[in-house]
């Protein structure tokens, strides 16, 4: 993320030195393949950030909408049904 840094903790008597600074490996979230639903009319950043907060990926979602355990509202849910169970 942007912005983020790495945080040492040292102890008592160590150095800076001891340490190599390594670059940062992006790695690609796995949130990235919900984006695709802000297409969905209704579903604005906002829902969609709760639904990164509840699922880690897509297929646990799916999962969830089988089930009927989306705890959304029911327009949502109907939408994302519609969307992801065709």
């Amino acid at each position: 993320m942007a912005g983020e840094e790495n945080i040492i903790l040292l102890r008592p008597g160590e150095s800076m030195h001891n340490y190599k600074k390594e670059p940062m490996k992006k790695v690609k979230s796995e949130t990235d393949e919900f984006e695709f639903l802000l297409e969905v009319k209704g579903i604005g950043e906002e829902t969609l950030e709760d639904i990164k907060n509840i699922y880690p990926n897509l297929a646990d979602l799916k999962k969830a909408l089988r089930l009927g355990r989306v705890p959304l509202r029911n327009d949502i849910v109907k939408k994302l049904e519609k969307t992801l169970l065709k």
